[in-house]
């Protein structure tokens, strides 16, 4: 599924093993967010002028292609969800909530001041 969205807006596409660090904590993240609950199957990465970052519109971006791509999708809520801290975001792609889709923006910049975004495919026992 994340391998048919698209990137974010005047995004460029991530090589795994760029920013290896950053790539690693940024998963982390969002595995922790998710409570280890599903397991990752896929990630694809992606980086932003500073200027060009704004997760309301990555989030909104992505929900609204997960929404055309699988019309029963819904986004996820978490009682731990942090509004305007959290910038992580997921979705449960069918009704029977084993396969999820994920968005997060990391908190810090890369050392070049380009901020890194992550998507995540998830699946549940």
């Amino acid at each position: 599924m994340i391998d048919t969205l698209p990137p974010p807006i005047d995004a460029t596409q991530l090589d795994a093993d760029a920013s290896a660090g950053e790539v690693a904590a940024l998963t982390q993240t969002v595995e922790s967010y998710v409570h280890d609950r599903y397991r990752l199957r896929a990630s694809r990465f992606f980086t932003l002028a500073p200027e060009r970052t704004t997760w309301v519109a990555i989030e909104k971006q992505v929900g609204q292609h997960v929404q055309a791509a699988a019309p029963m999708a819904h986004q996820e809520s978490f009682n731990w969800h942090r509004v305007g801290y959290d910038t992580i975001a997921v979705w449960a792609l069918t009704p029977e909530w084993k396969q999820h889709v994920a968005v997060a923006l990391a908190r810090d910049p890369l050392p070049d001041g380009r901020r890194l975004v992550g998507y995540f495919e998830f699946d549940s026992d």
